[in-house]
């Protein structure tokens, strides 16, 4: 699996308008709305125009901080898992 961000969250971290990110996705024939999500290698591509480098963040943890129980480290790892499973929306009707 693949790391991808939304293009609205790309230009929010980049400081440029998503209007303008989108304007070189769209240079380089890739027709995306601000709620679509870009995948690494195309991040890194847009980014470069723009005088910006980009690194992937790598969620790590070591087998001495998971077998003393740090739940924080291991919540963080799970948070930013690669491979998360979808979920249908819980509804409640009363």
């Amino acid at each position: 699996m693949q790391d991808t961000i939304s293009v609205k969250e790309f230009a929010e971290k980049m400081g440029v308008s998503h209007l303008e990110v989108m304007k070189k996705l769209l240079e380089n024939k890739i027709m995306v709305s601000i709620n679509s999500s870009i995948d690494f290698e195309t991040a890194a591509l847009i980014a470069e125009d723009f005088g910006v480098g980009v690194t992937k963040e790598q969620a790590t943890m070591n087998v001495d901080s998971f077998m003393l129980g740090d739940l924080q480290a291991v919540l963080a790892l799970d948070k930013n898992a690669e491979h998360k499973a979808m979920r249908p929306p819980i509804v409640t009707v009363m």
